[in-house]
Formats: structure tokens, sequence, C-alpha cells
């Protein structure tokens, strides 16, 4: 029943129990909250299928299969966490080995793990900012040539 495989789903209807008029409408209104484009429930007495759309998405729309699916198969998966890559000390920031190099790191690169990203230099000493994992650069948060601080970001990425 609507993708409830046993005991009661969160409008409190048990399955194999006689659905009425006012708990279709319940859950049409539940899965249209949710953004599902289809819906399905079925009773021991009757099966009921409907898929939203309009004009020719409605008429053309394939009939959907029914099957007892978990409600958690319907929850979107949340978007891959980003992070920052933080400066480990105070200095100048270079995003690029020398002036009009190519820079080490740029929004929608994808690094590996222990890959440059790019320099600190602090009492004339480079120190190299690499990345912990694999990931891509989301965003690059400080120009080149820019005094940070320590624990200031540098970069976004996401795994």
């Amino acid at each position: 029943m609507l993708g409830f495989s046993k005991g009661q789903d969160e409008s409190g209807i048990h399955a194999g129990m006689t659905i009425d008029v006012d708990q279709i409408i319940a859950r049409l209104e539940w899965a249209a909250a949710r953004g599902l484009s289809t819906f399905a429930v079925a009773t021991d007495t009757f099966r009921l299928s409907l898929v939203r759309g309009t004009g020719e998405d409605a008429i053309n729309a394939a009939p959907c299969a029914t099957q007892d699916i978990p409600l958690a198969s319907h929850q979107r998966v949340p978007a891959p966490k980003a992070t920052t890559i933080d400066a480990p000390l105070a200095g100048l920031c270079q995003l690029a080995s020398a002036p009009g190099a190519a820079p080490f790191a740029e929004p929608g690169m994808t690094v590996a793990a222990g890959q440059t990203l790019c320099l600190i230099e602090a009492m004339k000493v480079m120190t190299s900012v690499t990345a912990a994992e694999a990931g891509v650069i989301d965003a690059v948060l400080v120009g080149d040539g820019t005094m940070v601080e320590a624990g200031t970001p540098l970069f976004r990425m996401r795994a």
C-alpha cells in the first residue's frame, strides 16, 4: 500500500485497511508536498495509479509499476557536504607557481589527495597547501597575492 510494507504509515492508515476518498486525498496531498510525480495506492479490492503532468505529459505517461517501497527511498538525498581548506599559517597566498602561470586549482577542477592547491609565503619560506582528500574545487575564496591569517578559508570543495 503506497510504499509502506507493513504497519502504519505517517497518516495513520494501516496496511490492508480499506481506504476512503478522504484518505486518498490526504495521501495525494502528502505526495504532492514531496514533489512526487507518480502516486499509487492499492487495497484488496481496488488499485489506483496516478501520474502528475499536463497535456502531452499526462497522455503519453507510461503506466507505473506498483510495489512496496520503504518510505526512506522517497526522501531526497542531501547534497554532498562542502568543506573548506584553510590556511595553515599567516602569510602571502600564491595561487600559481609563478606570476602568469596557470593556477594550481580552479573552480570545477578535480583534485587528488595531496595535490598542491596554493602556496603560502611566510618569512621567505614557501609552504604548500594541499588537498587532504580527493574532490572537486567549488570555489577559490581568496585572490592571488592576498595576505591571509591562519585559519582563513582558501578553497571550498566537495568530495
